[in-house]
């Protein structure tokens, strides 16, 4: 299973969970927590960049629970590190 750094609870009440990586996040992360993301009453899972990038709407309620769920990627981590280095 993958990390558990919010209850189940929360995450089944959340109205979106917006991911790195659907795939990682449904293997390590938060919603490896959840018994099956296409159950009926599931929150749905995003992956963030098909927002950003416009692929993706997302029509919340108002007021609404948003999780997001960051299992990092290797991409991410090197850009982060070579910013850290070039920082030094």
């Amino acid at each position: 299973a993958g990390k558990m750094e919010v209850a189940k609870e929360v995450l089944g009440a959340a109205d979106v969970i917006l991911a790195d990586s659907k795939e990682q996040c449904l293997a390590y992360g938060e919603c490896a927590a959840l018994a099956s993301p296409v159950q009926s009453g599931t929150p749905q899972i995003v992956e963030i960049g098909e927002v950003l990038l416009g692929k993706r709407k997302i029509q919340l309620p108002e007021p609404a629970i948003a999780i997001a769920d960051l299992t990092g990627l290797g991409a991410q981590d090197a850009a982060i590190a070579e910013l850290a280095i070039r920082g030094l």
